[in-house]
């Protein structure tokens, strides 16, 4: 085996390896700060329509959030483009976040 061909394999396993730990963190992460958002905004949504009480809103926003957080994790590993799973978990989170801030100052 030749050496240049040694080193670029290297170099691809390394490679390799810190995309699967850049989606691992987006996983963890990423979807993490996105469930929290989705979960905060529909609680106030929920509240706000008078559609329920502060605690029953909490609630169901929480089971959703763990349906939130199941898919974007294993959406997180079917992306093909690391940078995009980071751009679309996290866009999506501080949108959410940002509405649950106005919502909560016009309260």
């Amino acid at each position: 085996m030749a050496a240049g061909t040694k080193s670029s394999t290297r170099l691809e396993l390394r490679n390799y390896r810190w995309r699967v730990a850049s989606r691992t963190l987006a996983a963890l992460l990423g979807a993490f700060a996105l469930t929290s958002a989705v979960s905060i905004l529909l609680a106030m949504l929920l509240v706000r329509s008078g559609f329920t009480t502060r605690g029953p809103a909490v609630h169901g926003a929480t089971l959703i959030g763990f349906l939130v957080w199941c898919a974007a994790v294993m959406w997180s590993f079917h992306t093909i483009s690391v940078r995009r799973v980071w751009w679309q978990l996290l866009t999506p989170a501080a949108a959410c976040g940002l509405l649950a801030w106005a919502l909560g100052w016009a309260s």
